[in-house]
């Protein structure tokens, strides 16, 4: 059977359906915030539910609207799944995960409300190690130790379920939504609540002044729950950004939805470009490594990137059917490569997600190395000579931060980015590090090669780098006492003082 055209093959689509999306997703949240306040029998407030359901209804309302352009929407036919994290495992092909055990919540309340915390961090993404460190580098934010409760689903009441239809909708494809939702909305926020809003305990835990996560937002319940609370109890809620397309790409709802949650926004350095006063320039650890000068690697290496066959959001990147052509461009960067491809190694995801990178590249291209992203991304970069990145995304950040020689190709129409970013885009272009198209990348990548370090050291190469770098990878050797003064300037504001 014939493949089906992509219903998204146009930018100007794409950004029309994300903005539609944006809309059903604002129209919904507002009806299902009062409709669970009716059912619960409570009085929270819309960023409340923001916070707690954004991240599983901004999915939602996306892949539904990829649904909705290719036939009627129907409900699923499997059983509402418990959050959202169990929602995307789903859609990217996964089983459930298995869930942690929770720490009891009179541990919490004693930890908590007998230290009496002015900060409270959860999730930020280090290793235990490098948290102790940050403490000892003047970090007063104490962990937040919580954890998801396996709860057992209970039975679906469908007489909840039934208060849930009849949403607000203002379009067509938000009625068509609305008609789907009652029987897809997760039960851990419907039959689960009292039990799961107990075994929490939010509502017993001092609320400190400043609450700081980088992970949690999305698929942690308990914070999310918690952090709600906090933020109807007067907390400043501080995100941290964990990702390298916030701030770059033109459409990016993960950025969007943890700065509607948040006071306060760490970002990597792009603050000056944006104009938000909540946002606040801080270094990023991952990228706080030791750079060198490049010399002593061996080889080429292209950083491949991975998405899940399936459609699911509107943002900035090469998704569903376009993660194809994506692939397609990688093809041609080899195959113009020529000879080069024995010095060249692929860098391939874990989880192929079903596209079977690995199987077609062997095939199409033998004298191609290929490896599995295993260790950390800089302890990799540092034994290449030339590094190849087809995307803009952290790995790029990692790449440029360490200072190897680095140059990127990717379609201006798939990844798009933001006004603001484009004048650094086009120095990289001018300077020949960054191309659009990927055989005048292999071209430049054949020229480089036989002396990176000589290319990397061009005048305009250096001045194009570095500009990009100043606004978009912020490093720091002392990165963590950046972050111990970031945190105190949050508690000063969070006190409404200087």
């Amino acid at each position: 059977m014939p493949a089906q055209p992509d219903p998204w093959e146009n930018l100007a689509d794409r950004r029309r359906a994300y903005e539609e999306s944006l809309a059903a997703y604002e129209t919904l949240l507002a009806g299902l915030s009062g409709r669970l306040n009716e059912i619960h029998s409570e009085s929270r407030s819309l960023r409340y539910w923001g916070i707690v359901l954004g991240p599983w209804l901004m999915r939602f309302v996306q892949i539904a609207r990829d649904r909705f352009q290719r036939g009627p929407l129907a409900r699923s036919g499997r059983a509402a799944r418990r959050d959202a994290l169990e929602f995307i495992v789903r859609v990217y092909g996964g089983t459930p995960p298995v869930r942690r055990v929770k720490s009891s919540k009179a541990a919490l309340a004693r930890f908590i409300g007998a230290t009496r915390r002015t900060a409270l961090a959860c999730d930020l993404g280090l290793p235990p190690l490098e948290l102790i460190k940050l403490k000892l580098a003047g970090f007063t934010a104490w962990p937040l130790p919580l954890k998801d409760n396996p709860l057992p689903a209970p039975p679906l009441d469908s007489a909840k379920r039934a208060r849930l239809r009849e949403l607000p909708a203002n379009t067509e494809f938000e009625k068509a939504v609305a008609a789907i939702l009652p029987d897809e909305f997760p039960w851990l926020h419907l039959e689960g609540r009292v039990e799961y809003e107990a075994s929490v305990g939010a509502s017993t835990l001092t609320a400190p002044a400043v609450l700081v996560s980088t992970d949690g937002w999305h698929f942690n319940e308990a914070f999310k729950t918690v952090a709600g609370t906090f933020a109807e109890r007067g907390t400043r809620l501080v995100a941290v950004q964990h990702g390298g397309g916030y701030g770059l790409y033109e459409r990016i709802w993960q950025e969007k939805l943890e700065r509607a949650s948040a006071d306060s926004f760490w970002c990597w350095g792009w603050s000056g470009l944006d104009g938000d006063k909540r946002l606040r320039d801080v270094p990023a650890p991952s990228l706080s490594v030791a750079s060198d000068n490049g010399a002593g690697g061996k080889g080429i290496l292209l950083i491949a990137n991975d998405q899940p066959r399936a459609r699911w959001g509107f943002q900035s990147q090469a998704l569903g059917e376009g993660f194809g052509v994506y692939l397609e461009d990688r093809a041609l960067f080899l195959s113009e490569l020529g000879e080069l491809r024995e010095q060249c190694a692929v860098r391939l995801s874990k989880n192929d997600m079903g596209w079977e990178q690995s199987a077609e590249l062997a095939k199409r291209f033998p004298d191609v190395r290929l490896e599995t992203a295993d260790g950390p991304l800089h302890q990799r970069l540092r034994l290449s000579a030339l590094t190849i990145v087809d995307h803009p995304a952290t790995s790029l950040l990692e790449a440029l931060a360490l200072d190897r020689p680095t140059l990127m190709f990717w379609r201006p129409d798939v990844w798009d980015c933001r006004a603001s970013v484009r004048p650094l885009l086009d120095g990289l272009r001018r300077a020949g590090v960054l191309f659009d198209e990927p055989r005048a990348a292999a071209r430049a990548a054949a020229e480089a090669w036989f002396h990176p370090q000589v290319w990397w050291s061009r005048r305009e190469v250096r001045a194009a780098v570095l500009a990009f770098r100043s606004q978009m990878a912020f490093s720091s050797p002392i990165w963590r006492k950046r972050w111990a003064h970031a945190l105190k300037a949050e508690i000063s504001a969070a006190r409404g003082t200087k």
